[in-house]
């Protein structure tokens, strides 16, 4: 069972890779990403603690805005970098992956 879940998560994200590649030939990157963490953000908005985000400390807020634009970041390079190799070698990037987290 634990197999067929990570094979799915493989799946998932190789099919969002290739519809990013295929959207960043016609849309600007800095669109495509802007998009998708706007609407990511919003789909997570109703689960909020306002709380306990209220609370943070500076440094947390600090931690909390570097995290993001180090997300930010990557994702809009991975993109670039996306743009601008061959399909087929996406997808081997995009199988081995998952491997450079073990």
């Amino acid at each position: 069972k634990g197999n067929l879940k990570e094979e799915e998560k493989m799946f998932e994200k190789f099919t969002k890779d290739i519809l990013n590649k295929k959207l960043i030939q016609d849309i600007p990157i800095s669109i495509v990403n802007a998009v998708i963490f706007t609407f990511g953000s919003l789909a997570f908005a109703p689960l909020i603690n306002t709380n306990h985000i209220a609370s943070f400390s500076g440094f947390q807020w600090l931690i909390v805005i570097l995290l993001g634009l180090n997300t930010a970041t990557a994702y809009g390079l991975i993109s670039k970098a996306f743009s601008l190799t061959d399909t087929s070698k996406v997808s081997f990037i995009i199988t081995l992956n998952p491997l450079g987290t073990i």
